[in-house]
This record gives structure tokens, C-alpha cells and sequence, in this order.
């Protein structure tokens, strides 16, 4: 047997998983990130959790087929980070410094990539050959699968939907310095922001719970939840009057609230979107947490025709 790893660095955990051939999650495990102490000695620790792994399991080199890697940042194609501020990771070259410790085949690919790419061949994408993938989480981050393949763009910096401009208006600037970022309303960060110090699970539980919800909280969940919803479909119309996906996906930890995240969104998306395109599906993620390493591990995998074509 042959075995595959998928890694999915993110700013609090290292997650990783271990493979068979055919895509069977067999075990999953994090690790705790320092983003102050790592940049260049993240390598020697992601490795190092490998190989622990392998001598636990008494697998040798030869039995793994390669390690998948997603990572916040633009990833070029010698895998070399640039611009994963969080992590303090810039030009950094993670997989020639892995391959150091683990001479084996190692691919790199964005942190939203990788996600979007688990969750097309293993979850809500599964029965189509094109998805756009949203993840709402710290920030809001992508991917767009487009005739079976995955789209990077020329300089790798395809799909960053956090950064679409949804509102003309707005007076508070983005973390990148400009106005009316989807991620300003669609990020757990932006919907605490426009509630008024309220969390998304408290938002969104309240929304499913509305009639015993009380005040102030009841007040702010309304008011937040239409906002959201309208940034969300209007993002998710952009995205298809450019790209016009089979089925949209929505991922990152605001999905964990479930199907209410979407529920008002879907409305709203008809009435912006192209017409042509207003019947289009927004899907909860299937795999949640797990899409980023499952996507790393198809970096390496052949795990079905659309890997194939990735």
C-alpha cells in the first residue's frame, strides 16, 4: 500500500492527514502553530510531524506516494510562499526545504485552493465538472474549479473573492486598504464588526432561534443577517456572471452554523445574479474542516477522472 499525506497549515493548528491510494481519510491529527516562531523553521516542523507519524506507523519511504501541502499566501510553481503575513511566511521556499528532510514528491498549493479542490472531488462538488468554493472564515478566501481543472491564474492570485468589491459605500477601509470587501461582511471578523461584538455562532444561532431570542441580541442577528446574506449573494453573483459555476459551495467555519448561513443568501442571489444563471445551487461544504486536507492529498492522489485533470 501506498500512502499520502495532506497538509493544511493554517494560523492557530497544523492539520494533517494520512491517505490510502484510493482517498480513505485513515487518521487525522493537528498540531499547534506559533505563528511569532516559525517562517522558516515551519518545514523542519511539518516534516518532522511526518516523519513521526511514519515511524509510529513503521511506514518507510518508499511506501508514500508524496505529501500535499495548502498554505495561506500566493504559492508559485517552485513553492515558494509569498505574502502569508500571519504565518510570517514570505518568500520562503516550504517544499525545497521539506524535501531536506522527506526526498520524496511534494506539491504546494493556497490554503483556499487546496479546500476547494477536497470539496470538489469529495464532497458538494462530487456531481458537477465546475464550482466556485467560498471559505468564511477569519477572512474569506476561494476557489474556482472550472471544466474539471483548477484555476490559479497568471499570477497565482485567482479566486480571492474576499477582496470583490460588494459596497461602493463603505468608509471603513479592508485589511488590504481598500473599501467594500466581501470579506468585511462575510468573515467571522466582519460579521462580529457589524453586530456590534457579537459572534457568528451567536448570530446565527439567534436567526434559527428568533421568536425566544431576546434583545439586544435579537436586534443586532436581524440587522446582521440581511447584511450578511446581501453581500454573500451579491458576491456569489459576481462570481457567476464571470465564471458561471455549476453549484457554489460555502466553506470555512461560518459555514459550521449550517444550512441558515445560506438560507436568505439564496433568495437574494436571483435577484442579482444574470438571469441565466439564477437557478444555480449554494451548498453548504460537506467537509468542513477537513476539505483543506483532502485537497492537499489530491495534489498527489489519483484519486478520481477530476484528479486527473487537476
Amino acid at each position: 500500500m501506498k500512502y499520502i499525506y495532506g497538509i493544511d497549515i493554517g494560523g492557530t493548528f497544523v492539520k494533517l492527514g494520512r491517505f490510502d491510494e484510493t482517498g480513505t481519510l485513515l487518521e487525522k491529527w493537528q498540531l499547534p502553530v506559533d505563528a511569532s516562531k516559525y517562517a522558516e523553521r515551519m518545514a523542519p516542523y511539518v516534516a518532522g510531524a511526518v516523519l513521526v507519524d511514519m515511524e509510529r506507523m513503521g511506514i518507510s519511504e518508499g511506501e508514500v506516494a508524496g505529501i500535499g501541502i495548502g498554505c495561506p499566501g500566493t504559492i508559485d510553481e517552485k513553492g515558494v510562499i509569498h505574502g502569508a503575513e500571519n504565518l510570517q511566511m514570505d518568500q520562503i521556499s516550504m517544499t525545497g526545504s521539506m524535501r531536506r528532510f522527506l526526498p520524496m514528491e511534494i506539491r504546494m498549493e493556497n490554503d483556499a485552493n487546496c479546500a476547494a479542490l477536497g470539496e470538489y472531488i469529495f464532497g458538494e462538488g462530487k456531481a458537477y465538472d465546475s464550482m466556485a468554493f467560498l471559505t468564511l472564515g477569519t477572512g474569506v478566501g476561494g476557489g474556482i474549479i472550472a471544466s474539471g481543472s483548477l484555476l490559479t491564474g497568471a499570477h497565482r492570485c485567482a479566486a480571492e473573492f474576499g477582496h470583490m468589491q460588494v459596497d461602493e459605500a463603505e468608509s471603513t477601509p479592508c485589511s488590504c486598504g481598500r473599501y467594500g470587501c466581501l470579506e468585511q461582511y462575510c468573515s467571522a471578523r466582519g460579521i462580529t464588526r457589524m453586530s456590534g461584538g457579537f459572534s457568528p455562532v451567536e448570530i446565527f444561532t439567534a436567526m434559527q432561534y428568533i421568536d425566544e431570542t431576546t434583545e439586544p441580541l435579537k436586534s443586532a442577528a436581524l440587522r446582521t443577517y440581511e447584511r450578511f446574506s446581501e453581500k454573500l449573494a451579491k458576491g456569489c453573483a459576481l462570481i457567476a456572471d464571470v465564471a458561471d459555476p455549476a453549484v457554489f459551495v460555502i466553506g470555512g467555519g461560518v459555514s459550521n452554523a449550517g444550512d441558515v448561513v445560506v438560507k436568505r443568501a439564496r433568495e437574494l442571489y436571483r435577484t442579482f445574479v444574470y438571469p441565466g444563471a439564477k437557478n444555480t445551487e449554494i451548498r453548504i461544504s460537506k467537509l468542513k474542516n477537513d476539505a483543506g486536507i483532502y485537497g492537499a492529498a489530491a495534489l498527489i492522489g489519483h484519486f478520481s477522472e477530476k484528479n486527473r485533470k487537476v
